[in-house]
Protein backbone atom coordinates (compact mmCIF):
# COMPACT_ATOMS: atom_id res chain seq x y z
CA UNK A 1 0.00 0.00 0.00
CA UNK A 2 2.91 2.81 1.02
CA UNK A 3 4.41 1.88 -2.01
CA UNK A 4 2.19 2.70 -4.11
CA UNK A 5 0.91 5.67 -2.45
CA UNK A 6 4.73 7.05 -3.17
CA UNK A 7 4.54 5.75 -6.92
CA UNK A 8 1.58 7.57 -7.30
CA UNK A 9 3.01 10.76 -5.82
CA UNK A 10 6.05 10.63 -7.49
CA UNK A 11 4.21 9.97 -10.76
CA UNK A 12 2.23 12.97 -10.51
CA UNK A 13 5.21 14.81 -9.38
CA UNK A 14 7.38 13.99 -12.19
CA UNK A 15 4.42 14.55 -14.89
CA UNK A 16 3.60 17.99 -13.71
CA UNK A 17 6.68 20.03 -11.99
CA UNK A 18 5.87 23.20 -10.62
CA UNK A 19 5.51 24.34 -7.03
CA UNK A 20 2.02 23.99 -6.37
CA UNK A 21 2.48 20.38 -7.20
CA UNK A 22 5.59 20.14 -5.33
CA UNK A 23 3.57 21.42 -2.52
CA UNK A 24 0.39 19.34 -2.65
CA UNK A 25 3.39 16.19 -3.19
CA UNK A 26 4.72 17.14 -0.14
CA UNK A 27 1.52 17.25 2.11
CA UNK A 28 0.89 14.11 0.59
CA UNK A 29 4.35 12.54 1.37
CA UNK A 30 3.66 14.08 5.13
CA UNK A 31 0.57 12.56 5.14
CA UNK A 32 1.92 8.49 3.82
CA UNK A 33 4.82 9.02 6.56
CA UNK A 34 2.21 9.71 9.31
CA UNK A 35 -0.21 6.67 8.43
CA UNK A 36 3.12 4.63 7.70
CA UNK A 37 4.41 5.39 11.38
CA UNK A 38 1.37 4.79 13.35
CA UNK A 39 0.70 1.84 11.39
CA UNK A 40 4.59 0.65 12.43
CA UNK A 41 3.87 1.48 15.87
CA UNK A 42 0.67 -0.04 16.65
CA UNK A 43 2.55 -3.33 14.87
CA UNK A 44 5.19 -2.87 17.34
CA UNK A 45 3.02 -2.11 20.66
CA UNK A 46 0.28 -5.01 19.50
CA UNK A 47 1.80 -7.71 17.35
CA UNK A 48 0.74 -7.65 13.30
CA UNK A 49 -2.73 -9.10 14.10
CA UNK A 50 -4.18 -6.45 16.55
CA UNK A 51 -2.36 -3.70 14.60
CA UNK A 52 -4.68 -4.58 11.33
CA UNK A 53 -7.23 -5.14 13.46
CA UNK A 54 -7.17 -1.73 14.81
CA UNK A 55 -6.26 0.48 11.55
CA UNK A 56 -9.85 -1.28 9.72
CA UNK A 57 -11.84 -0.18 13.17
CA UNK A 58 -10.09 3.06 12.81
CA UNK A 59 -10.87 3.25 8.95
CA UNK A 60 -14.53 2.17 9.47
CA UNK A 61 -15.35 5.11 12.22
Amino acid sequence: MFVAALALTSQTLAQRLDWVVAFEAAVLLMAIWWVWAANASARVRRGRQGAMRSCRIAVSS
